[in-house]
């Protein structure tokens, strides 16, 4: 028998008693995922695994990522540039479903005035479920709107983070 072989059925064997693969996806403010994942065979392998995807997202989220599933976004797409400006609402999620626009502009979140790509990504990043308030101009004007973040996942589905 080669070595192949002896692998395959002392894997099998410890499937019996245990195996497990785990995958965490994680994504930053700027759309950055990274998957945090382990496989473990035997009751030993099984708690490393498990031991090691927790290290891993615990890492991550020190460096400013969220799991997919508890990531909120509220669905403004901004232009690369310093205005501000709202180049797309994402259809059905938060912003839209507010009645923010295409071309209004952003002018702060959660009190704190934006003044970069970089501040209205990293601020409008955070958990779903949690609320943020945003000023919005439009033809001059400003207007509060409170958002309730909603997942990546309701927003897009899970099949295209897979």
């Amino acid at each position: 028998m080669n070595s192949v072989k002896i692998f395959s059925i002392v894997g099998m064997i410890l499937c019996l008693i245990g195996c497990t693969s785990i995958h965490r996806l994680m994504i930053n403010s700027n759309g950055q995922m990274i998957d945090c994942n382990a496989a473990g065979h035997g009751l030993l392998g099984v708690s490393l695994a498990e031991k090691y995807a927790e290290d891993c997202v615990d890492s991550w989220e020190k460096a400013g990522y969220l799991e997919l599933d508890f990531a909120g976004f509220v669905g403004m797409v901004f232009r690369a540039d310093s205005t501000m400006r709202i180049l797309q609402v994402i259809k059905d999620a938060p912003a839209d479903k507010a009645g923010i626009l295409v071309d209004d502009k952003l002018i702060s979140v959660n009190g704190v005035k934006v003044t970069s790509l970089i501040d209205a990504k990293r601020l409008l990043f955070g958990r779903s479920g949690e609320f943020v308030t945003v000023i919005i101009e439009r033809n001059g004007k400003n207007s509060e709107y409170v958002l309730k973040r909603a997942s990546y996942t309701s927003i897009f589905g899970k099949s295209r983070y897979k």
